[in-house]
């Protein structure tokens, strides 16, 4: 999976995010200043999200609580395994966000950037059942199957909406 699927498409966005990054103006190496980031819950996402009885939606988990880039915020929540945000329903949660990061300078621009590097490193996040013993009550080979199926469909999407073009807030040639 690493060497025959990942690998490549990782060479193929790292390459386009490179070219897409200079042809914005955009210098990845340099730090976001700071009154463009954002308080950021980091893992914020439907996982971690109630819905009160007045429709009002209220965030619970703030272990990874910091600044951060609003585009990051936004990738991740469209990208959190456990509940990603459908891509039919990306572009009118995107639209709702607007007022707040849209103004920023480059939000849309790192928007584009930083998703699909996101994505690969959230199939990368999804195999680190690897990394330590299954959990107690857990199979190790189906955990690790599970986990590597999953890291799979979501690299294949990525791969799927890099071949489209069909990124939250338009794309580039990957």
């Amino acid at each position: 999976f690493l060497e025959e699927d990942f690998a490549p498409l990782h060479a193929r966005v790292c390459a386009a995010v490179a070219a897409g990054a200079a042809r914005a103006g955009i210098d990845p190496a340099a730090d976001l200043p700071g009154a463009e980031r954002t308080l950021s819950p980091s893992d914020a996402g439907f996982h971690n999200t109630l819905l009160r009885q007045d429709g009002e939606l209220v965030f619970l988990d703030f272990e990874y609580f910091g600044w951060d880039d609003p585009a990051k915020l936004v990738a991740d929540f469209f990208l959190q395994p456990q509940a990603p945000l459908a891509p039919p329903l990306r572009p009118g949660f995107l639209a709702r966000l607007e007022p707040g990061f849209g103004g920023r300078p480059g939000f849309r621009a790192r928007l584009a950037l930083l998703y699909p590097l996101l994505a690969l490193k959230w199939c990368l996040i999804m195999l680190n059942v690897y990394l330590r013993p299954a959990l107690p009550g857990r199979e190790a080979v189906e955990n690790r199957e599970g986990q590597l199926a999953r890291a799979s469909a979501a690299l294949g999407a990525l791969r799927a909406e890099c071949e489209n073009r069909l990124f939250p807030c338009g794309g580039f040639d990957i």
